[in-house]
């Protein structure tokens, strides 16, 4: 099926056979539709201009935000698993964000000297996750690639 018969084609065809540039060749031929998906990140991104802008103006004190770095990790770890399918990579986010926290703070006296094995420990609880809830999952309706 050539592009043109395509529904989806959205592109630029020019006096070279050889060379089209097609949207559908980006988006795999379908139409793309991101409906709410971005919707967290976009507004975490908006709070976080308007803080810095407020931080600029001097309307607002911002020198905790930079002794507590790690909590953006963690915020970008709650948006992620908002907003993608893939909510490991949010957890992780959030787990590494807090153990950066903690270890910056000295929390409960854990430095990173210290405290380097509870990411053993993670690894080794996501693998265990992982294999558990792959042995209980139904299986995939498309079959196997």
């Amino acid at each position: 099926m050539s592009d043109e018969n395509n529904p989806h084609f959205v592109g630029v065809k020019t006096s070279n056979p050889h060379v089209q540039l097609t949207a559908g060749a980006v988006l795999g031929g379908q139409p793309r539709h991101r409906g709410r998906r971005g919707l967290a990140t976009g507004v975490a991104l908006m709070l976080l201009g308007v803080l810095f802008l407020l931080a600029n103006l001097r309307l607002v004190d911002f020198r905790f935000t930079w002794d507590a770095w790690p909590l953006f990790i963690v915020i970008f770890g709650v948006v992620r698993m908002i907003d993608s399918p893939n909510r490991g990579s949010g957890l992780w986010l959030i787990a590494i964000g807090l153990w950066l926290f903690v270890n910056e703070w000295e929390i409960w006296g854990l430095t990173y000297h210290d405290s380097w094995p509870l990411l053993v420990v993670l690894v080794g609880l996501s693998m265990v996750w992982k294999a558990v809830r792959g042995s209980t999952a139904p299986p995939s309706e498309g079959g196997s690639r």
